[in-house]
């Protein structure tokens, strides 16, 4: 065997590592993004209660309103996630995307 087909090899088997480390390390990046949503997915419908009785206010969307900027300005003692989740569901939003005019309901209390 020569030193060149010995190089050959060993770059082949430095390759070979590589590809091997690269998926090992794509399946636990998979893994852990993939248990990172299903853990959060059902902590938020799990602990969110939907239940509320009490008065809503109108709120108007103007011009560079965002739902989680309108979440973080209504929230009291609540992650700002699971009250943007309550505005959607409570104005039954499919999606975060606010238009100016746009009417929401509004809890007086979260």
């Amino acid at each position: 065997m020569n030193t060149r087909e010995i190089k050959r090899k060993v770059q082949l088997r430095k390759r070979k590592e590589r590809i091997r480390k690269l998926i090992i390390q794509s399946i636990l990046l998979f893994t852990i993004i993939t248990g990172f949503t299903v853990s959060f997915a059902s902590w938020l419908s799990g602990n969110i209660s939907l239940k509320y009785e009490g008065d809503f206010s109108t709120y108007i969307v103007s011009d560079g309103d965002r739902l989680w900027n309108i979440a973080e300005d209504v929230s009291t003692n609540r992650d700002v996630r699971e009250v943007v989740y309550i505005i959607e569901q409570d104005n039954n939003l499919d999606s975060a995307n606010l238009h100016i005019g746009q009417e929401l309901k509004i809890r007086n209390n979260y």
